[in-house]
């Protein structure tokens, strides 16, 4: 709601105390208006009302899955079914489910042509159990199977060190005679060497 701003002579006194009665007044009203709206939000409902959003839309809740996850699953879960086996509709649901590192390979050499592999890491299956299984059948094209592959990400790191190194090179080029053979022979050499120190 915006102020309601008077001129300077009347934004004193008893007309000042009214105007600010009246934007109490109105913003009371668009609260109670926006009620019914807020209540079919399934970020915001109450929790009651997000379970029958829920059931409404074919998402139930899973047994440790936290109540942000769950909301999140239901207020998308048109989006989300509209999408359903394509790539892009895979990462736009793992990015709002808060996993936008998985990444999914079709058509992998040496494996069936049906086969979709999951590239997930290695904890994404024990923080909310059977919640891949789950968004997979729901959401997974019939004619395709999936499959995991789970990697584990560690960090590398390398000490470093100061390196002292030295280059030296010499070309040394000759002339043999060889008497026994019947023409001059000519042998030419390069010479290298390097140190390194470290």
């Amino acid at each position: 709601m915006p102020e309601i701003v008077l001129k300077w002579w009347m934004g004193r006194g008893e007309l000042a105390k009214i105007a600010r009665a009246l934007h109490r007044y109105w913003g009371r009203v668009s609260e109670a208006l926006q009620l019914p709206l807020q209540q079919h939000d399934p970020l915001t409902a109450p929790i009651g009302m997000v379970e029958l959003l829920g059931w409404q839309r074919g998402v139930t809740r899973l047994g440790q899955e936290p109540e942000a996850l769950f909301r999140i699953r239901v207020a998308y879960a048109y989006q989300f079914t509209k999408e359903a086996g394509s790539i892009a509709g895979w990462e736009v649901m793992f990015q709002k489910l808060g996993y936008p590192h998985i990444t999914q390979d079709e058509r992998l050499q040496s494996v069936d042509w049906d086969v979709v592999s999951l590239q997930i890491q290695d904890g994404d299956l024990t923080e909310v159990p059977r919640l891949l299984d789950t968004v997979i059948r729901q959401y997974g094209r019939t004619c395709r199977r999936y499959q995991y592959t789970s990697y584990v990400q560690m960090p590398v790191a390398a000490k470093s060190q100061a390196i002292d190194a030295g280059y030296e090179t010499a070309h040394i080029k000759s002339r043999i005679n060889v008497p026994m053979l019947p023409k001059v022979l000519n042998m030419e050499c390069e010479y290298y060497t390097a140190t390194v120190k470290g």
